[in-house]
């Protein structure tokens, strides 16, 4: 299984393969045509960028039923699902900007990131593997006193019928 990475080297963003502490640099488009190259460059020469350029990141909130039983909280219905903006994602060894307003908490967690490599819609179970890419690592971090700012407003997304 090829590790896919999109990176930073010398102002120019690229995409290769991972093999040890080596990129094999790669032109083209990460979900359409690619072509290797000669190029390689040292993972220690670049800066890790997010694996693509996504418009937005659906989470599934409330995933776990362990977390709900340590909170006290029943397991919902339905799913529930919140959106992250394109420009929440930054690179790996990014600073994580401070939200302001006086946020006294602010949460993160590590979590699994699925990269799906074609646009899909009401897909059967069976078919979901068809439209991954691959998978990364998420530091989904959340200042829950903004999300819980006005009580009248949940900030969740309900999933299209």
């Amino acid at each position: 299984m090829a590790r896919w990475i999109r990176f930073e080297h010398r102002s120019h963003t690229r995409i290769g393969v991972l093999e040890g502490d080596d990129i094999v640099v790669y032109q083209g488009e990460l979900f359409g045509d690619v072509r290797r190259t000669d190029e390689v460059v040292r993972l220690d020469e670049i800066d890790v960028l997010p694996p693509c350029l996504p418009t937005k990141m659906i989470g599934l909130a409330n995933n776990s039923r362990t977390l709900t039983e340590k909170q006290g909280t029943p397991a919902p219905d339905f799913p529930h699902y919140f959106i992250k903006p394109s420009n929440t994602f930054v690179p790996c060894s990014a600073t994580i900007r401070d939200p302001g307003g006086h946020v006294k908490r602010v949460f993160y967690e590590a979590e699994l990131g699925i990269v799906l490599g074609n646009e899909c819609r009401q897909v059967a179970a069976g078919e979901a593997g068809d439209y991954i890419f691959g998978y990364t690592c998420v530091n989904d971090v959340t200042a829950f006193q903004l999300l819980d700012d006005c009580p009248h407003f949940p900030q969740w997304t309900r999933q299209g019928l």
